[in-house]
């Protein structure tokens, strides 16, 4: 009876002595900071109850094991391929790229990437075409490969619960051959309960091989997180940001693919490094996983049928028209020059002088300028090729007509028979000119149509 009671004597001790110890271990821990901490992210009560447990851990951690604070310098590397290697995957594998792992368990890690990628690669999967995702009920297919479409590309992350992020990157050297870096993102994100840093996220970011990101006033450094209305609205920088697609049969919302351009010329005879994450909300319901293509190539821009290096200063050389197509991929082109102003990839130049090309792509808060100039042709076939281009349809008519390929600054006539003018007015910019003749009378009346270069007439029959 006595060793009996001895032993309760001694398990109760220990038990107030465990209980005393472990008091002592949270002694100014405030889980109450910690819980509004956890509201203010939108957590689930699983997601508050496990954020409570893994800082009660990390607070203990720190009590007895303390961090030695003090600068660290992580040190770079000048391990770089030679080229673009296997950018597009067709390989069927991740061969040229670095794969890692980390956590979203830190609040904020959406937004301060904290948590990313110290682990080994995890979650990484390479896709043939024919992929049908079930929580955007699509096929998936490659954007890139070679010089055609490929056949496969890359799964970064799950839709399974938990604190998983992964990252990819590729460091190479920038040469004239691999100078225009294409890329296609296609993002699928669980949830929008969370603020914008504690989202489902994405992330691309252009560095130096020392790990110093470069500007993003002429390259790409951004986010993109599940929507919420927390986040930043959606912009010409960033058009996903806040406008993704919810499906119909699950709780995720996705992109399309979404495709931009780099221009590397700047870093030509330098090393560069590609890195992509993606990861979970920093409560671990709510997966994000996404699909990544990309591809290397030369910058050019074609002028008529040739195919030319797009480099900083352009010379196009001597003839009648130019039909000047920029580089692909680019989210936004703005041509400025004599012949007018256009947004589109391609322009026709009829007139000399000196033209600037702007491209712009996600992220950039700048854009990458390059500068053409177009010789004067002969003027002589430029007037006939550019006099012979225009043309007038339907004829006869009985409400309208167009004239086509009018020129900049240019003037047209209507008169009637008689030769009294009934319409005369100026045209600014190039293109095709309707012309309303429904309210005359039936008769035939004459076009004079002057520009820069010569005159047209043209003989009309309203019916």
């Amino acid at each position: 009876m006595k060793t009996i009671y001895l032993f309760s004597c001694l398990f109760l001790l220990y038990t107030l002595k465990s209980e005393a110890q472990q008091n002592d271990s949270l002694s100014g821990y405030n889980e109450t900071n910690y819980r509004q901490q956890a509201l203010s992210s939108g957590y689930t009560p699983a997601e508050t109850n496990a954020y409570l447990s893994r800082t009660k851990k990390q607070f203990i951690s720190n009590k007895y094991f303390p961090i030695q604070l003090g600068a660290t310098k992580v040190a770079g590397t000048n391990t770089y391929n030679p080229g673009c290697v296997n950018m597009d995957f067709e390989t069927g594998n991740t061969n040229g790229w670095l794969m890692s792992s980390g956590t979203t368990s830190i609040s904020g890690n959406s937004c301060s990437l904290v948590g990313c990628c110290p682990g080994s690669a995890v979650n990484y999967t390479v896709m043939n075409n024919g992929l049908v995702d079930p929580n955007v009920g699509f096929t998936i297919n490659s954007q890139f490969g070679g010089s055609s479409t490929g056949s496969k590309f890359l799964k970064m992350n799950d839709d399974v619960l938990g604190f998983d992020s992964q990252r990819i990157t590729q460091t190479f050297l920038v040469t004239s051959s691999n100078n225009l870096f294409l890329y296609s993102f296609l993002l699928v994100f669980n949830g929008t309960g969370h603020a914008c840093c504690d989202q489902p996220f994405y992330n691309f970011t252009l560095s130096d091989t020392l790990g110093n990101v470069i500007s993003a006033a002429t390259m790409p450094n951004y986010s993109i997180t599940a929507p919420n209305a927390s986040c930043p609205p959606a912009s010409s920088l960033l058009p996903v940001t806040n406008n993704m697609t919810s499906t119909a049969t699950s709780s995720f919302s996705y992109t399309p693919w979404m495709t931009s351009a780099i221009d590397l010329t700047p870093y030509m005879g330098n090393a560069v490094k590609i890195s992509i994450m993606a990861g979970d909300c920093t409560g671990g319901a709510h997966p994000g996983y996404m699909y990544f293509d990309a591809l290397c190539g030369a910058l050019t821009y074609s002028d008529n049928t040739a195919t030319l290096p797009l480099n900083l200063n352009n010379n196009v050389v001597a003839g009648p028209t130019h039909t000047l197509v920029a580089p692909t991929g680019f989210n936004s082109y703005l041509w400025n020059g004599p012949s007018g102003t256009f947004t589109t990839q391609s322009i026709v130049v009829t007139l000399a002088g000196n033209y600037t090309l702007s491209l712009g792509g996600y992220g950039y808060s700048g854009v990458s300028q390059k500068y053409f100039t177009v010789a004067a042709p002969n003027v002589l076939n430029t007037n006939n090729v550019l006099l012979n281009a225009l043309n007038l349809f339907p004829n006869p008519t009985t409400n309208e007509f167009v004239i086509e390929n009018v020129p900049v600054k240019s003037k047209y006539t209507l008169m009637d028979i008689s030769g009294k003018t009934i319409i005369n007015t100026a045209e600014n910019s190039y293109g095709n000119v309707k012309v309303d003749v429904s309210a005359f009378e039936k008769g035939i009346y004459f076009l004079k149509l002057e520009t820069e270069v010569g005159v047209r007439n043209f003989k009309i029959v309203k019916e």
